[in-house]
């Protein structure tokens, strides 16, 4: 996995663009699976495209917000909404007696 930062150069975000083209660059030449693209923005839309056209399945994580456009685009599109615990519930489930479950991999 590999992290992109980068500052908004020429009026756009250069953060998108060398993003779309790593992620292409790995479609093409690496030996990978799936993608897996973690964004509320439509500007990943394209990439995803490109991506579906190579092969690969993408897997879309983002807010409510996220454009439609971008979430019909995806193979499987996850709102992180959906993945917050509710602490309060989570509190309550846990009386102390039963074992709490552990992570295995």
């Amino acid at each position: 996995m590999e992290s992109v930062a980068a500052f908004a150069w020429n009026g756009w975000q250069a953060s998108s663009g060398i993003s779309g083209n790593l992620g292409l660059e790995y479609a093409y030449s690496c030996n990978v699976n799936a993608f897996a693209l973690i964004t509320s923005d439509s500007d990943f839309t394209h990439l995803v495209m490109r991506i579906l056209e190579a092969g690969l399945p993408v897997f879309g994580f983002g807010e409510r917000k996220t454009p439609m456009p971008f979430v019909n685009a995806c193979s499987q599109f996850i709102y992180t909404e959906n993945l917050r615990e509710d602490t309060e519930e989570q509190s309550d489930d846990d009386s102390g007696d039963a074992a709490k479950p552990t992570a295995t991999a």
